[in-house]
């Protein structure tokens, strides 16, 4: 595996002091924590989806698994599951109140993390599957000293954090690999960004797992769900469904695979019929999530350009010739004229709201990247009624744009 001090090594001053403040606040008594098995996964979009699947492997081959995730789309304890069971509130609500009585301008991410730390380790989880917050280098999960890791997508997305070109972002993503621990690698990033995290990887000593030419093929099937075929040295899958709809998933869980199989090559109980069955039973709310049949009822949170394109294709070979009705909302520092790019061409009539939070973008500012046919609605249940009304019943009515929206409306 690794140790503490090749870890410590790696790290830059901005990292020593940001992640070794982390560690003594949620009381660790070494800067990285080892006390139960995770895996760590970064990326701009769909790494909650890759740990979703990763984490519905692991119980299918019987480990009792926590999973952590961000954000939460009706409740705060829907971030910090064991085996897809929420966290107690009142004990949610005893570790924040516990930890804030100590510091209290900590970070909310942070509070989260501590509870998630201490109710795995009372849960007795054998395996704790973790999503990083922002970025990675200076994520709080980079506390983590994990048995894989991995990126999923990388995107323009928190560019007055993370920087503002691709490789500038992946490398901070990139910063959460350690020495001797597999990262795994999603199947299509651009050129230069995979150069950027094979070459950091490199510095820091950790070994790359990525697909050859060859190894991964994905096929679209007639209820929206994809297909994969995976042939790798040591493991081979064939026609695997994947719960979750649309291509992007189909290479998250690519990816996923990835990381099961650098977990079944560590010795960890992971057989390819588990890989099968967590692949079909993975669920992540939120992300083309089915919720009524007629009209068809979706929700997505895409809320970045790249997050969009994928839903828009994802829609496209869903349901390629029916009408559709977007309901959108969005936060004021997302790229939302972007965001319309993608989806505007895929909507006949748009209804702009906005959610009650700081940040939320003005309705009507959003109705204007969507051009004629849109019309804004303030209120939240407002919007989803008259867009209820303007979706045929043979139609689509799509929510996205915001993680934050479906609670606005209701839907939970």
């Amino acid at each position: 595996m690794t140790d503490y001090g090749r870890v410590l090594r790696i790290w830059d001053d901005a990292q020593r002091e940001r992640l070794s403040g982390v560690a003594q606040t949620l009381g660790l008594e070494t800067p990285l924590f080892t006390g139960f098995p995770t895996v760590h996964v970064a990326g701009t979009n769909g790494k909650g989806s890759v740990c979703a699947m990763v984490a519905a492997i692991l119980m299918a081959s019987g480990y009792r698994t926590g999973l952590f995730t961000s954000p939460h789309l009706y409740r705060e304890n829907e971030r910090i599951l064991v085996d897809g069971t929420p966290i107690l509130e009142e004990v949610l609500t005893a570790y924040l109140d516990e930890i804030y009585a100590r510091y209290p301008d900590l970070r909310l991410f942070d509070g989260y993390l501590y509870a998630a730390l201490r109710w795995y380790t009372r849960q007795k989880v054998a395996f704790g599957v973790m999503e990083a917050g922002v970025g990675g280098a200076l994520d709080a999960t980079n506390i983590l000293l994990p048995q894989v890791t991995a990126i999923a997508t990388i995107g323009m997305d928190h560019r007055e954090i993370l920087g503002d070109t691709l490789c500038e972002i992946a490398l901070q993503k990139a910063g959460i690999a350690k020495p001797g621990v597999p990262m795994a690698l999603y199947p299509r990033y651009p050129g230069e960004v995979e150069r950027t995290i094979r070459d950091h990887c490199r510095r820091v000593g950790a070994p790359v797992l990525a697909y050859e030419p060859g190894e991964l093929e994905l096929r679209p099937g007639e209820d929206g769900c994809w297909r994969v075929d995976i042939r790798r040295p040591g493991l081979s899958l064939l026609d695997t469904r994947v719960s979750l709809m649309g291509r992007h998933q189909a290479y998250n869980a690519a990816l996923a695979v990835l990381i099961a199989q650098a977990l079944m090559e560590q010795g960890y109980g992971i057989t390819p019929d588990a890989i099968r069955e967590g692949l079909m039973a993975a669920r992540h709310p939120g992300r083309l999530e089915l919720i009524e049949q007629t009209p068809i009822l979706l929700l997505d949170g895409a809320h970045n350009p790249e997050g969009a394109a994928a839903l828009a294709t994802a829609i496209r070979d869903a349901y390629p010739s029916k009408p559709l009705v977007l309901l959108t909302a969005m936060m004021s520092n997302k790229d939302a004229s972007g965001v319309a790019a993608q989806l505007a061409p895929l909507a006949d009539r748009v209804i702009a709201t906005q959610v009650d939070a700081p940040r939320a973008l003005d309705c009507q500012r959003l109705a204007a990247f969507y051009g004629e046919k849109a019309q804004a609605v303030s209120d939240p249940r407002a919007a989803l009624s008259r867009a209820r009304e303007l979706c045929p019943q043979n139609g689509v009515l799509l929510v996205a744009g915001s993680l934050y929206l479906p609670h606005a409306l209701g839907l939970g």
